[in-house]
């Protein structure tokens, strides 16, 4: 089975029924679907603060799923997404 983690960057989900749908039907596909521990946190319109949506991108990279696929698309600022690329660290994931 080809591995899938899905999680959460960016943008909030604002209900958990759509994140639990995809992941049964990739499921179905032939997936085997992994949902992030902090897919569904909250900080005002993130899917959690800086720190957490980091260790998220972490996480998932750790752990080196065939797809990485994120919820939601990025509607930030800039200075938020650069934030966060300059805290990724880079050099274990390569």
């Amino acid at each position: 089975m080809t591995s899938l983690a899905l999680y959460s960057p960016s943008g909030l989900l604002t209900r958990a029924a759509p994140l639990r749908r995809a992941s049964r039907r990739l499921g179905a596909l032939g997936f085997e679907v992994e949902i992030d521990s902090a897919a569904l946190a909250k900080h005002q319109r993130f899917a959690g603060d800086d720190a957490t949506r980091l260790a998220a991108i972490h996480r998932v990279a750790t752990r080196a799923p065939a797809i990485a696929m994120a919820t939601r698309g990025a509607r930030t600022r800039v200075e938020t997404t650069v934030a966060i690329a300059l805290a990724v660290s880079w050099k274990p994931l390569m």
